[in-house]
C-alpha cells in the first residue's frame, strides 16, 4: 500500500514535468516554425524566390516536429530514482530519505517489505505531507509554459495562414518563371567569402577561418596569419566534405594578429583579429593584523580563498587581476557590498580593507571598461572564530563537602583559553561575610590547558561548626572589545561538620515493618524537612549563580529577568515550606533559628526582586549572600545523633535513592575512616567528562583523517604525473610535442589549485572551536603543508616543473605523516573503548552471578526448629526486587551491545585503525 502511494506520488510529480517540458518544447518549435514562414514570406518578396510547395514542405515539418517532441517528452520523467533527486535537490531536508525510500526492494522469499522498510517509505510520505512534492514544478512556472505555448501557437498560425495566403495569390516570382533563379559570375572567375572577416575572439580560444567558394575552386588554398610582433604562419586549408568550403584553425589566440586566404594564385583582402578577456581573479592575497591581545604578528597569506582569523582582525584583502577593471566589488551573503579600490603599488592589484565582526562568504564581481564581467565570480569565504571566555572546570572534588574545622581542603582545576589568560585564582566565601580573592598566578599566553591547584584550610580560615564555606575558580582575559572580562566556574560548598557526631546502632525491625519503614520513607522523600529545605536551598544558590555566570556582557541579556524571576519564585516556595516546619517546632532554639532562615530568605526575594527590576547583576551578588546565610543557618538545624541500621537484603539498598543515598554515604565515610584515592578519582572524572564528546571527536577525527588521506593521493597523483612530463619535456624533439606537454602542465596546475583550495578547507576545519586545542598540532603542520603545496602551484603556473616536484613531495611527505599521526590516535580510542566494554561486560557478569545467589534465597523458604518450612510476608516484594535488577541488567546487556556494534562499524570503516 504504502508503496502504491509512494510511486503515485512520483507519477504526479513526472506529470508536471511532462507538462513543463511538452509546453516549453512545443512553444519553441511554433515559434521557429513561425519564424521560418516569415522568413519565406521576406525572401519571396525581396529576392523574388518562390518554391510552390514549400509551404506544404513547411506545414508537414511542423506537424512532425510537433509529434517528436510529444514523443520524445513523454518518454521523460518516468525514472523514480530521477523524480527522486530532483525532489531532494528542491527539498534538502529530505536528507536523502526519499531515494532511500525508493530503492527499497523486496527480498525473496518475503512477500512484502519488512518494518524498517515501511518505516522508511512512511516518513518519506510524511513530508510530502509538510511540503508537497509537486512543487518540484512550480504551478507559476507550468502557467507561464502554457501561456508561452499557447501565444506561440496563435502566432505559429497567423505565421501559416500568412505563408498560404500570400504563395496562392503570387503563384510565381516577379520577372521570370517559377522556382528560376540565376547568379551572374564573372566569366572563369571564382567569387569567395571568408568568415568571420574583421572580429574579436578571447584570449586562449581558437579562430576558425571559413572560405565559402562560389563557381570554380581553386587547387589549394592558404590561410596566412601574423600574430603582432611574430612571424607569418601559413596554415593549408582542408576542404569540408563536398561542400565548396575550405577550413583552417589557429588555436589558441594568445595576440592581436592579421590574416588573409591565398587561393588558385590571387587573395583575399587581410582582416585583423582583436584579441579581449574576459576579467579574471588570478590570485588573492590577505594581510591579517591580528588584535593585541592574541600577541600574534602581522601575517601575508598567499594565494588563498578562505580566511579564518579572531574576531576584530584588520583584514586587507590584495586581489590580483589579469587586467585593469572598471569596477570591482565584494558582494557579502547578507546583503552587504564592498568596493575595491586599485593599489598605489603594482598595477592590476586591487584592495579592501575589512574588519571581521562575522563568517560570511563574500562572491567578487569584476567589470572593465568594456562592460565585460568575469564569467565565474569566484568564492571567498572569511571564517571569524570568537574570542570565547576562558573555560574552567574543577576536577577535584567536583562535589560538595562536608569537612572538620581542622581539615585541609585540596582543590584543583582546569582551565584554557584561545589566547591566553592575563590571570586566575580561586574566591572563597564564609556565610555572612566578604568574598576572598586569592591569585594563582599572573598571566599564561596561548592555549594551552593550565591546571589549577590550592589547599583550602579550614583552620587558617577560623571556620566554625555548622558554618558553610563556598568557593569557585575564576580566570580572566582580553574581551573582543580590549576589555578584561572575568569568567567563573561552578559553585561548591563546604560544610564544616561537628567532631561530636554520634552514630549508634538502631533496633533491628521486623521484615514486614522494614518494608513498610523503607517505603514510608521514601514517599517522605528519605530525608528530614530541614535536610529537604538546605537541598532545596542549595539548588537556589546554584541557580541564582548560574545566572550570574551566564551575564558577561555589558548588558543583561533577554531571559534574565525571566530567568530571575523564576529563581524569586522558588524562594517563595521554600520561604513557605519553612514557615511550614516553623509551626511544627517545639524547641525554642530551634524556633529561633528557623526565624533566622526566614529572614534570610525575605532578603534574599526583595533582592531577587530589585535585580529583576533593574536588570543589575551585581544585585544577584547580595542575593547569593542573602541565600547563603539562609543554607548556613539550615545546616546548623541537622541532628548530630544517627541510627544506623544494617539492611538484610540488597533489593532494600538499591530503592535507597536520591539525596538520602548521598547523607548515607556521607555517615558511611564517616563511620569506616575510608581513604579515597586521589588518583583514581581523578581518573573517574576524567572519564566522565571525556565521554560527553568522545562521540563527536572520533567522528571529526575520522573526517580529518579522511580528508588527510584524500589530499595525500592526489598530491602523490600529482607529482607522479609531473615526473612523467618532465623527462617528457626534455627529450621532446618537436614543438607540437612541446605544446602538447605545456597543455598538460597547464591542466595539472589547475589540479595543484584545488589540491590548495581543498586545503585550505581542511585549515578551515581545523580551525573551528571544537578542534582548536585537540588538533592544535595537526593545524601547525597543515599550515607548512599548505605553504609547499601553494608553491607548487606557483612553480606550475610559472613553469618551473623541477621546483614544483620538489614542494610537491614535500607536501606529500607531510601529508602522509599527518595523517598516520592522527590514525594511530583513531587506533588508541578504539583501544581504549574496548578496555571500557570489557570492563563493562565483567562488571555485568559479577552483578549476574549476585542476582543468581538472591534468586535462589528467594527461592528456599525458611526453615522452623520443627522441620516446616515458613513462608515470610517479604517473599513476594523480594522477589519482585530481583524482577527489577533482572531488568536493570537487561538494560544494561543491550546497552553494551548497542555500543559494541557502534566500534565494529566504525573499526569497518576504510581509515579506522
Amino acid at each position: 500500500m504504502l508503496e502504491r502511494d509512494l510511486q503515485w506520488r512520483l507519477a504526479q510529480v513526472g506529470d508536471r514535468f511532462r507538462v513543463f517540458r511538452r509546453s516549453i518544447g512545443l512553444a519553441a518549435i511554433w515559434l521557429g516554425s513561425a519564424a521560418l514562414a516569415a522568413l519565406m514570406l521576406w525572401t519571396n518578396v525581396r529576392f523574388g524566390w518562390f518554391a510552390p510547395a514549400g509551404p506544404y514542405f513547411w506545414l508537414a515539418a511542423v506537424v512532425l516536429a510537433g509529434g517528436v517532441c510529444v514523443g520524445v517528452v513523454g518518454r521523460t520523467a518516468r525514472d523514480p530514482l530521477w523524480l527522486a533527486r530532483r525532489i531532494e535537490a528542491y527539498d534538502p531536508h529530505l536528507k536523502e530519505r526519499l531515494l532511500a525510500a525508493v530503492e527499497q526492494r523486496v527480498e525473496p522469499p518475503a512477500r512484502h517489505f519488512g518494518f524498517l522498510q515501511e518505516a522508511v517509505i512512511q516518513e518519506a510520505l510524511l513530508s510530502n505531507r509538510q511540503r508537497p512534492w509537486t512543487d518540484t514544478v512550480p504551478g507559476a512556472r507550468l502557467a507561464m509554459a502554457r501561456v508561452a505555448n499557447g501565444v506561440s501557437l496563435l502566432l505559429l498560425v497567423a505565421a501559416g495562414a500568412a505563408l498560404f495566403l500570400h504563395y496562392s495569390s503570387r503563384g510565381r516570382m516577379p520577372g521570370g518563371d517559377a522556382g528560376t533563379v540565376s547568379l551572374q559570375l564573372a566569366a572563369g572567375g571564382t567569387a569567395v567569402t571568408i568568415e568571420p572577416g574583421d572580429t574579436e575572439v578571447e584570449r586562449g580560444t581558437s579562430l576558425l577561418v571559413l572560405a565559402r567558394f562560389s563557381g570554380r575552386l581553386p587547387a589549394d588554398t592558404t590561410l596566412v596569419y601574423q600574430e603582432t610582433g611574430g612571424a607569418a604562419v601559413r596554415r593549408e586549408m582542408s576542404r569540408s566534405l563536398d561542400d565548396p568550403i575550405f577550413v583552417a584553425r589557429v588555436a589558441p589566440v594568445l595576440r592581436d594578429l592579421t590574416y588573409h586566404v591565398e587561393y588558385g594564385g590571387d587573395q583575399s583582402r587581410t582582416y585583423r583579429v582583436s584579441v579581449y578577456e574576459h576579467p579574471t581573479l588570478v590570485r588573492m592575497d590577505a594581510r591579517l593584523r591580528f588584535p593585541d591581545y592574541t600577541s600574534h604578528e602581522e601575517t601575508l597569506l598567499q594565494d588563498t580563498r578562505r580566511i579564518s582569523a579572531v574576531q576584530g582582525t584588520d583584514v586587507t584583502l590584495l586581489c590580483h587581476l589579469n587586467k585593469r577593471v572598471a569596477s570591482a566589488r565584494l558582494a557579502g551573503d547578507d546583503d552587504s557590498t564592498l568596493s575595491l579600490v586599485e593599489d598605489d603599488g603594482e598595477g592590476n592589484i586591487y584592495r579592501v580593507q575589512l574588519t571581521l565582526d562575522a563568517s560570511r562568504r563574500y562572491t567578487l564581481h569584476l567589470r572593465d571598461e568594456h562592460g565585460r564581467a568575469n564569467k565565474t565570480p569566484p568564492e571567498i569565504v572569511v571564517n571569524v572564530i570568537p574570542n570565547r571566555p576562558p573555560t574552567l572546570e574543577i576536577a577535584w572534588p567536583a562535589r560538595d563537602l562536608e569537612v572538620s574545622p581542622l581539615e585541609e581542603l585540596t582543590l584543583k582545576a582546569r582551565v584554557s583559553d584561545d589566547f591566553g589568560l592575563t590571570r586566575y585564582g580561586l574566591s572563597y566565601t564564609l556565610a555572612g561575610q566578604s568574598p576572598e580573592d586569592v591569585l594563582l598566578v599572573g598571566s599564561t599566553q596561548g592555549n594551552n590547558q593550565q591546571t589549577i591547584e590550592y589547599v583550602l584550610a579550614m583552620e587558617a580560615l577560623r571556620a566554625r561548626v555548622d558554618q558553610l564555606v563556598s568557593y569557585h575558580f575564576w580566570a580572566e582575559d582580553i574581551g573582543p572589545d580590549g576589555q578584561t572580562r572575568r569568567a567563573f566556574s561552578d559553585m561548591y560548598f563546604a560544610e564544616v561538620r561537628p567532631f561530636d557526631e554520634i552514630f549508634r546502632q538502631g533496633q533491628q525491625p521486623a521484615g514486614g515493618s522494614q518494608e513498610q519503614q523503607q517505603q514510608q520513607q521514601q514517599q517522605d522523600g528519605n530525608l528530614p524537612e530541614p535536610t529537604r529545605l538546605a537541598e532545596l536551598q542549595k539548588q537556589i544558590i546554584n541557580a541564582t549563580w548560574n545566572i550570574v555566570r551566564r551575564e558577561t556582557g555589558e548588558r543583561p541579556s533577554e531571559p534574565f529577568v525571566s530567568d530571575t524571576g523564576v529563581v524569586a519564585e522558588s524562594q517563595r516556595d521554600a520561604l513557605k515550606q519553612t514557615e511550614a516546619l516553623a509551626e511544627r517546632l517545639q524547641d525554642g532554639q530551634s524556633r529561633k533559628l528557623i526565624d533566622a532562615v526566614a529572614g534570610h530568605m525575605n532578603d534574599a526575594i526583595q533582592q531577587l526582586s530589585l535585580a529583576a527590576e533593574r536588570r543589575e547583576v551585581a544585585t544577584l551578588i547580595d542575593a547569593i549572600a542573602s541565600e547563603q546565610q539562609a543554607y548556613q543557618t539550615l545546616l546548623q538545624l541537622r541532628g548530630r545523633e544517627h541510627e544506623v541500621v544494617r539492611g538484610q537484603q540488597r533489593r532494600q539498598q538499591q530503592q535507597s535513592q536520591s539525596a538520602g543515598q548521598q547523607q548515607a554515604r556521607r555517615s558511611q565515610q564517616q563511620l569506616q575512616q575510608l581513604q579515597l584515592d586521589d588518583s583514581e578519582n581523578r581518573y573517574e572524572e576524567q572519564r566522565a567528562a571525556g565521554t560527553r564528546d568522545e562521540d563527536q571527536s572520533a567522528r571529526e577525527t575520522r573526517q580529518v583523517l579522511n580528508r588527510l588521506r584524500e589530499l595525500a593521493r592526489r598530491q602523490s597523483d600529482l607529482n607522479q604525473q609531473l615526473k612523467e612530463l618532465q623527462s617528457a619535456l626534455e627529450t621532446a624533439e618537436t614543438e607540437e610535442e612541446r605544446e602538447e606537454i605545456r597543455r598538460r602542465l597547464k591542466r595539472l596546475q589547475e589540479e595543484q589549485e584545488r589540491v590548495l583550495r581543498d586545503t585550505d578547507e581542511l585549515q578551515e576545519r581545523l580551525d573551528r572551536e571544537e578542534n582548536r586545542q585537540r588538533m592544535a598540532e595537526s593545524r601547525e603542520q597543515l599550515q607548512q603543508t599548505r605553504e609547499n603545496v601553494r608553491r607548487a602551484s606557483e612553480a606550475l603556473e610559472n613553469g618551473r616543473v623541477a621546483q614544483a616536484l620538489t614542494s610537491g613531495t614535500r607536501a606529500e611527505r607531510e601529508l602522509t605523516e599527518m595523517r598516520d599521526e592522527l590514525r594511530k590516535e583513531a587506533a588508541g580510542r578504539f583501544q581504549e573503548e574496548m578496555q571500557t566494554m570489557r570492563d563493562d561486560a565483567q562488571e555485568l557478569d559479577n552483578r549476574q552471578q549476585e542476582i543468581s545467589r538472591e534468586l535462589t534465597g528467594a527461592n528456599q523458604p525458611a526453615t522452623e526448629p520443627n522441620g516446616r518450612q515458613q513462608r515470610s510476608l517479604r517473599d513476594a516484594p523480594q522477589r519482585e526486587g530481583v524482577l527489577d535488577s533482572l531488568r536493570q541488567q537487561r538494560e544494561s546487556l543491550t546497552d553494551l551491545l548497542d555500543r559494541m556494534q557502534e566500534v565494529i562499524q566504525e573499526a569497518e570503516s576504510p581509515e579506522p585503525l
